[in-house]
């Protein structure tokens, strides 16, 4: 592919103001071996624009740091890569004007008075993230000394000017998982609402809050998928009690979800799921705009309807019958393209549960047997196979039949997550003749020490929801 004229921030000429309206449009020369060349796939592309923007970015930041720049880099045979500058306040304004202010979108007075607001030009990008709208890891540069990083989920004039259909798609994603959050019962291993919120402002209008982002703290450790892809090139395997506590943490976390709280999280997968600083996980991305194909139960994946029959007195049962219609869409910009989530946890929390329950059960499965992310995540579910190799020998029994009793391919047959999470509650346990074998051949008093609070450490509470909750 030959190498185009690039725009960080893409729109047209007739947009963006005039010179004769502004103090002139700033121009700017910076050398570059990445001017027009052919690349063979996007990664190089996209290395090569890299390369363009942090030669040209130095000189012409300055210019470009007001919210409205706009940002053209394009370049010669010979290497030279020329940056522009230009200003677009009618756009800046439409932006704006396409935020919610948060008064409208943040759920109460009490809601509104917990959050604290950081102008959104004080936010400092430190390196981007995978994910929709604008996320990245930032800091705060009215806070130069501290060393606090947050990540920042929202959308930005760049995401205004790439594309208004997406934008707009982005926006309303991104406000309701906020109202999602703020709308679920607390749980240690949730992700809890956003306490910082990044707004803009209207010139002039300096007292109304437009949200454009949100800060969460940033967790170094990472998600599930990292520490499996840290122990592949390690060499090594994650311990079976940190397994078993993510475990109970995750259906804990999933059965609060759907017993306490009556919603859904239908983007389960081992990159959703935050490792905190004690260890601990935090089910995070509550979108619910799009589901893995990888995770997702067979049954979910929008070819399907459901229905809930029984006889008087007997035990009601899942019917599922294939949709046999026009096609039909209500996830234009996720997968699949018909969500049934929504319907089905109004409708047929049982049918909800059965699916969630699926997706567990494939990431728990990702989880034992340490399968990295990317190695199936664009693969035909169809040709994803459950099955356990020589590496995963360490993995009890029983262990690998829960899981596999999460994955029926008949949902009436799969566990359900209040004996899901009992299960887990089940494995969390030490007992004193584990703990005295386990100082067997020691030579010391040190040594013995040493085990005793590697014991205890996995013995530490992990406050799941109790079982009458989830009952409830």
């Amino acid at each position: 592919m030959t190498k185009p004229r690039y725009s960080l921030m893409r729109t047209t000429e007739k947009e963006l103001r005039s010179p004769s309206e502004s103090p002139g449009i700033v121009r700017g020369l910076g050398a570059s071996r990445a001017a027009f060349e052919t690349f063979a796939e996007r990664a190089a592309m996209r290395t090569a624009l890299g390369d363009a923007v942090r030669q040209a970015w130095p000189n012409c930041v300055y210019a470009a740091a007001a919210p409205d720049a706009v940002v053209d880099l394009d370049g010669d045979a010979e290497g030279q890569i020329d940056w522009r500058v230009q200003y677009a306040p009618a756009l800046y304004q439409q932006y704006l004007d396409a935020l919610s202010p948060a008064d409208s979108l943040l759920m109460n007075d009490a809601a509104q008075r917990s959050f604290k607001y950081v102008d959104h030009r004080d936010l400092i990008i430190v390196y981007r993230l995978p994910g929709r709208g604008t996320s990245a890891v930032v800091r705060r540069a009215s806070t130069a000394k501290s060393e606090s990083l947050y990540v920042l989920k929202g959308i930005d004039f760049g995401d205004f000017l790439t594309s208004r259909d997406e934008f707009t798609h982005d926006r309303d994603v991104f406000y309701r998982a906020i109202q999602t959050l703020s709308s679920i019962p607390p749980h240690p291993n949730i992700l809890s609402p956003p306490r910082i919120i990044a707004v803009a402002r209207h010139p002039g209008d300096e007292g109304r809050a437009l949200v454009c982002g949100t800060l969460y703290p940033f967790m170094a450790r990472g998600t599930l998928d990292d520490q499996v892809t840290r122990c592949e090139k390690d060499g090594g395997r994650l311990r079976l009690r940190d397994k078993a506590r993510w475990y109970l943490q995750m259906s804990s976390a999933v059965a609060h979800t759907h017993h306490t709280a009556h919603t859904y999280h239908m983007d389960i997968k081992p990159a959703n799921v935050l490792v905190d600083d004690q260890g601990n996980t935090i089910l995070i991305d509550w979108e619910q705009s799009g589901a893995p194909l990888y995770t997702l139960a067979p049954e979910a994946n929008g070819e399907w309807d459901v229905d809930e029959v029984g006889e008087l007195g007997a035990p009601s049962k899942l019917v599922y019958k294939q949709y046999q219609g026009p096609t039909r869409v209500n996830l234009p910009r996720g997968r699949p393209a018909w969500n049934v989530f929504p319907e089905w946890s109004r409708r047929w929390p049982r049918a909800c549960e059965a699916a969630v329950v699926f997706s567990l059960g494939r990431t728990m499965w990702m989880l034992l047997q340490e399968v990295q992310q990317e190695g199936v995540e664009d693969l035909d579910p169809k040709r994803i196979i459950v099955n356990w190799s020589d590496n995963a020998g360490d993995i009890p029994d029983h262990w690998k039949a829960v899981v596999m009793r999460c994955l029926e391919h008949d949902p009436n047959k799969r566990i359900g997550l209040t004996d899901l999470v009992r299960f887990w509650e089940g494995q969390q346990q030490v007992s004193l003749t584990q703990l005295l074998s386990s100082t067997e051949g020691l030579v010391s008093p040190h040594d013995i020490t040493i085990t005793f609070r590697s014991v205890c450490q996995s013995l530490r509470p992990i406050y799941p929801p109790p079982v009458t909750e989830l009952n409830q």
